[in-house]
């Protein structure tokens, strides 16, 4: 039957509005009722709120005696409206630095040669980005001491076939010279030359107004605060492991605060640790050294360890130890804050990689890639921190001066530049331009869903 003229004109408004909702309806397409993730609307600096599964597409296989095979991702941490910014005259401001495993290899060390300006020279492409940083973390992958322990201590207390590591006091200061503010000692080497090592380490740090995490004398609270001008940031340190003998070696003047992200008894503890001291920062950050060696896939296990001290208060987990990056993420908690992620940063300046770049297609070239990511934290008046976070892709550069073996932690975008300006991207048969490239690209897939900072002139 035909319609009448008015049924026409109800059933042409009733499409334009179907259609108009569906254009602007936040979140259309998914639903919070359905247990998959919301993507909050966020300021346009900010990156979206994209989880990464991807990270777990390709699993690895378990190392040693893991407790758990990965066969599926975990499911999907709950995502909650993130609280209100405020007006711009409320925010508070602050941006930080963050770098991995700081390493002491003979060969880095025999590089540096005891002078700490080499130490800071090498991290010269990032000299602006540091000046201008309030904070500056990097993990202090070794006891900065030379009353190193004996042999025999050594075979006794020290697991094989595990590197004993140690540095001269050259080495903070040159860190100290580059910009470094907070450096993590919750690290399976810290105890690498014994207690000695470790308390030699922790007051050669406060000699030089440097912030040590993670470990103290007995006692002494986990936490450490800086105030950033009115903006108070805490931060806590947290290691799987240390690679002494747990069952004879005992540690009675000075503690290591300690998470095996596989243990959730443990887990359950840190995060208790966590929520106890969050109420009297504005922000917390949480450092943890964990994760599997050489692989570019967070565990189920540290997944869930993040959402644990996520859901406890902290709002920025730093990660490291696996020796290569993996993935970064924004989780909204239960809490109502915006927590970020990342699950390594691999290794900052090292010698663990190759040492040519002629071998940039083999897999220890992974150990060189790193990152200096970015952290701006806006905070307001009755609102929760917002972290936005970026990256810059790094590399440690090997290279020969007067036949010496160096080293330099380099802008990998800033490096290509140089060469191609120079006009010195052929070396023999190679082409450095299109290897470090190649390197560039491998970063970008780990972290394709945080923006670039801008690379510094």
């Amino acid at each position: 039957m035909p319609m009448k003229p008015s049924e026409y004109s109800v059933l042409i408004i009733a499409s334009l509005a179907t259609a108009l909702w569906a254009l602007t309806a936040p979140g259309c397409g998914s639903s919070e009722k359905s247990g998959q993730p919301v993507e909050e609307k966020v300021p346009s600096a900010a990156p979206k709120i994209n989880p990464v599964p991807a990270l777990l597409s390709s699993p690895p296989k378990p190392r040693n005696n893991a407790a758990v095979t990965v066969k599926k991702s975990p499911p999907a941490i709950p995502h909650t409206k993130v609280k209100g910014v405020g007006s711009v005259r409320e925010r508070k401001q602050f941006t930080m630095l963050a770098v991995g495993d700081l390493m002491a290899q003979p060969r880095l060390l025999t590089a540096m040669e005891d002078e700490p300006q080499n130490w800071s020279r090498a991290f010269g492409d990032f000299a602006v980005s540091f000046a201008g940083a309030r904070v500056a973390f990097g993990n202090l992958e070794t006891p900065i001491t030379h009353s190193a322990w004996s042999d025999a201590e050594r075979k006794k207390n020290l697991l094989a076939p595990a590197p004993a590591f140690m540095a001269g006091l050259d080495m903070i200061r040159g860190l100290k010279q580059t910009g470094f503010t907070v450096l993590s000692v919750a690290n399976n080497h810290i105890l690498d030359q014994g207690p000695r090592g470790l308390a030699r380490t922790l007051a050669l740090l406060k000699a030089e107004n440097l912030h040590a995490i993670g470990a103290a004398p007995g006692g002494e609270s986990p936490l450490t605060v800086i105030d950033t001008g009115g903006f108070r940031v805490g931060f806590m340190a947290f290691a799987a492991f240390t690679n002494v003998r747990q069952k004879t070696f005992k540690l009675s003047d000075y503690t290591i605060n300690f998470m095996n992200e596989n243990e959730p008894s443990e887990v359950k503890r840190a995060a208790a640790l966590v929520k106890k001291y969050r109420a009297g920062v504005d922000l917390l950050v949480v450092s943890v050294h964990w994760g599997w060696e050489f692989n570019n896939w967070p565990t189920v296990h540290q997944r869930r360890a993040a959402t644990a001290l996520m859901e406890g208060g902290a709002d920025v987990i730093l990660g490291h130890h696996p020796h290569v990056l993996q993935g970064a993420d924004y989780y909204n908690t239960r809490r109502g804050v915006r927590g970020f992620v990342i699950y390594s940063m691999g290794n900052a300046l090292s010698a663990m990689g190759i040492h040519d770049l002629s071998d940039y297609r083999k897999e220890a070239a992974g150990r060189n890639d790193s990152v200096v990511l970015t952290l701006t934290v806006t905070h307001t008046k009755g609102g929760a921190p917002l972290v936005e976070a970026s990256y810059a892709p790094a590399f440690s550069l090997p290279y020969r001066q007067n036949s010496e073996q160096r080293y330099a932690y380099v802008d990998l975008r800033q490096e290509i530049e140089r060469r191609k300006a120079a006009g010195t991207c052929m070396v023999k048969a190679l082409d450095t331009c299109a290897a470090l490239n190649y390197r560039l690209e491998a970063v970008g897939k780990i972290f394709k869903n945080l923006p670039l900072t801008s690379p510094i002139p």
